[in-house]
C-alpha cells in the first residue's frame, strides 16, 4: 500500500465514474452509491452522503454538463 501511494499520480489515475462523465457515457453510479442507498433504505437507514453523490452523478448524466465537449 505504501508502495501505491508513493507511485500514485493523479494526473494519470482518474475516477472512472469522471472518465465516464467526461466521455458522456453513463456511469456506474446505480451500482455503486445508489446500490448504498438502496440497502440503507431497506434496512430503515439513511446514507445522505451517498444520496448526495448519486443524485448530483445522475443530474451530470441528463444534463451533459460534465461532458468533454462541454468542458471546451
Amino acid at each position: 500500500m505504501i508502495n501505491f501511494a508513493k507511485n500514485f499520480k493523479p494526473d494519470v489515475w482518474k475516477a472512472s465514474v469522471g472518465e465516464d462523465l467526461r466521455k458522456g457515457k453513463k456511469t456506474e453510479i446505480d451500482y455503486l452509491n445508489g446500490y448504498v442507498v438502496k440497502v440503507a433504505k431497506q434496512k430503515g437507514k439513511i446514507a445522505p452522503y451517498n444520496e448526495s453523490l448519486y443524485n448530483i452523478v445522475k443530474i451530470l448524466e441528463k444534463t451533459k454538463l460534465y461532458t468533454l465537449d462541454y468542458l471546451k
